[in-house]
């Protein structure tokens, strides 16, 4: 339900909120969150909606932390569309996730009871101490929205609530048509068919160009600069990325050029109304690696985790972004890069060269504060049964950064690591334990592990038939959760000590075969019995 407006009617205000934390650097199987969410955008086309646009992102700062990280680069207007994307498109992912506070900062630029709709372009992560559902609550409690459309990743169950306590709608990236009939729903109304129609623009083509590398295909040719011209020579769009679309091209015919490394390809495209033309181009060109590593200064083993890092190739455009504490990029194109790292504030830069068929090594040092994690593992609440051969493994969170694993090691100390927040994960024979934990700086936190292993008595018959005549010469196969054989017995009848957990059985008699799925947990009793009938 939308809020009631002024008796004298303003223009509906869509504010986009676009999240730019260290969480959008994270790389989906179609490329890196940012710049899923940015195409999504581009294909909205809100153009052809009557309304004012404004823009608040957070996150874009690396010299602001926290709730410091928060700006209105547009305040909403009309006829703002093109800004929007000019000052998103030179925004990269460094910071924080001031959820919260950027739904807050809302409060500044928008009217109380007028037509306002938020859409919230995010990885759906609050951690600068905010409540994002509390606070989207409070702003259509107030008067200050109407609705908020939340876009996002997967199933993500903070962007789920904040659109079903505002009345609005989460999306996943991939439903960005729904979203637009949504909004032109909630402006226009049952006539929003109408609208659209009418407001449809004079172009009518698209046009999109990939551009490879020869001796690796489909390894993307960075670098590569990219013009489009119609036939009177005039340029229609340039651009500096291996691939892209452009949009709402008028039918006609077009040149195509493509720069990389001073290679020179061009191609002619007849566009007609609907058209959607993809070329592909192969670059014959020589290519290198490149490696960074980040550590901590005076540390011996100290690898900075959660460092963020982004590199650029000497045209400008952004070939990586991400954040762990090493990584390697192979076949890029031989150019000049510049490569980016900040954690903790600390922003350094280096600029190399690329030669042909070597690998260049890049190493960053950060004057880090650290702490460890130690931990012990143990079957037992009285610590006295050791758990050997306890996978453990250490996650810097909230990116999910592998920080250490460790599997022939019941206790064990990680090296020295920054200060943040972790996850530790421990599994023993199919039991997996797993705690958040804070390491403070020149701190140690100090784990146990208890697992609670408690061994159950299995006994089983196999019989013929339902007479029970038994089964000689049974063959009885156990696998654990793992789908490893922990026992194979023979007989018609036998029993074993199990640890408790989950466990399929195989009997096998004279080429028949029943499998059977048990869970083993102790209750009542501490024998768990099981029979199993050949034939009727």
């Amino acid at each position: 339900m939308t809020l009631p407006v002024n008796s004298r009617p303003q223009k509906p205000v869509i504010l986009i909120i676009f999240d730019f934390s260290y969480n959008m650097a994270i790389k989906e199987a179609e490329g890196f969150r940012y710049e899923i969410a940015l195409d999504v955008l581009k294909k909205i086309d809100f153009s052809r909606i009557d309304s004012k646009f404004g823009l608040i992102v957070f996150g874009a700062d690396s010299k602001k932390n926290g709730n410091d990280d928060i700006s209105i680069p547009v305040k909403p207007d009309v006829n703002t569309e093109k800004e929007i994307l000019s000052r998103l498109n030179i925004l990269i992912p460094y910071g924080e996730s001031p959820l919260a506070g950027a739904l807050k900062k809302s409060k500044e630029i928008l009217n109380k009871n007028n037509r306002n709709y938020i859409i919230l372009f995010s990885a759906g992560v609050e951690t600068c101490g905010g409540n994002p559902v509390s606070t989207a609550k409070e702003l259509k409690s107030e008067g200050y929205i109407s609705r908020i459309f939340c876009i996002g990743f997967g199933e993500n169950n903070l962007l789920r609530e904040i659109a079903k306590n505002t009345s609005g709608i989460y999306y996943n990236v991939t439903q960005f048509t729904s979203l637009k009939s949504e909004i032109l729903k909630e402006i226009y109304g049952k006539n929003y068919n109408v609208a659209f129609s009418q407001s449809k623009a004079v172009f009518s083509g698209k046009i999109g160009y990939r551009n490879f590398i020869k001796k690796k295909l489909q390894v993307p040719a960075y670098g590569t600069e990219m013009t489009l011209k119609d036939l009177q020579g005039n340029i229609v769009r340039k651009m500096k990325y291996w691939r892209g679309i452009i949009e709402n091209i008028p039918p006609g015919k077009y040149i195509i050029q493509l720069t990389n490394s001073g290679q020179n390809q061009q191609d002619s495209i007849i566009i007609r109304p609907g058209d959607f033309i993809i070329k592909n181009f192969i670059f014959d060109i020589e290519t290198g690696n490149l490696t960074f590593k980040h550590l901590i200064e005076g540390a011996p083993e100290g690898k900075a985790y959660g460092t963020f890092t982004q590199i650029n190739h000497e045209n400008g455009e952004t070939i990586y972004t991400g954040t762990r504490w090493s990584g390697t990029l192979q076949d890029l194109p031989i150019a000049k890069y510049t490569i980016i790292a900040t954690n903790s504030s600390i922003t350094k830069k280096k600029t190399i060269i690329l030669k042909p068929n070597k690998t260049e090594e890049v190493t960053f040092s950060f004057s880090l504060k650290t702490g460890r994690i130690a931990y012990k593992c143990f079957m037992d609440t009285e610590k006295r049964k050791i758990a050997y051969g306890t996978t453990v493994k250490i996650f810097r969170l909230p990116i999910e950064e592998l920080a250490f694993e460790s599997s022939d090691q019941w206790r064990g100390t990680t090296s020295l690591i920054p200060p943040g927040n972790y996850r530790i994960e421990g599994e023993y024979q199919g039991i997996v334990k797993k705690e958040n934990v804070y390491v403070a700086p020149d701190s140690t936190v100090n784990y146990d592990f208890i697992f609670n292993i408690r061994k159950i008595k299995l006994s089983y018959k196999c019989y013929r038939n339902k007479a029970k005549s038994p089964a000689n010469g049974t063959i009885m196969e156990i696998f654990n959760s793992k789908g490893v054989l922990v026992e194979q017995l023979q007989g018609w009848r036998g029993s074993i000590l199990l640890p408790e957990g989950s466990y399929l059985l195989r009997a096998q008699y004279q080429g028949k075969l029943i499998s059977r799925n048990i869970d083993l947990f102790l209750k009542e009793s501490s024998t768990f019995e099981q029979e199993f009938y050949f034939s009727q």
